[in-house]
């Protein structure tokens, strides 16, 4: 007889201790999110990605095509409105340098870090100066 009483006693605890283990879990998964969590959903992004270029690019043989994707790091929000508005002359200045390059510049990873710092300096000269924190290059193929 106690021994009947004892395991219904433990049967119901468990029954409740799964049920509070379950409420838990879906908590945790739908409504429950940490302060970090909320500060990415309300952060607006700070980088702007230009349309991809296609370039002819000098070589010592035959020209090479150049494709190049190009995302920049701006400093606030404000200053993607501003790009976008300021596509063509960004445009403009970005063909203007990558087409004095050759395809060595494009190769090593020295030429890569040179043509974002030049990127980065004639990009700032348009916007605003500090303007761009970084530039990244997304896709870079060269034929």
């Amino acid at each position: 007889m106690f021994c009947n009483k004892f395991a219904f006693i433990l049967k119901n605890y468990i029954y409740v201790l799964c049920i509070l283990v379950l409420f838990t879990g879906l908590n945790a998964c739908t409504g429950v999110t940490s302060a970090s969590e909320e500060s990415k959903k309300t952060a607006a992004t700070t980088t702007f990605q230009l349309e991809p270029f296609i370039l002819n690019i000098p070589n010592r043989g035959a020209p090479k095509f150049l494709k190049i994707c190009i995302v920049l790091d701006l400093v606030n929000v404000a200053m993607v409105e501003t790009a976008k508005a300021k596509q063509a002359p960004m445009r403009d200045a970005i063909i203007g340098l990558m087409s004095s390059k050759s395809s060595e510049d494009f190769l090593s990873p020295e030429g890569k870090i040179q043509l974002k710092e030049e990127l980065m300096i004639r990009i700032n000269q348009i916007l605003k100066e500090g303007a761009v924190k970084n530039v990244y290059f997304t896709e870079l193929v060269m034929q």
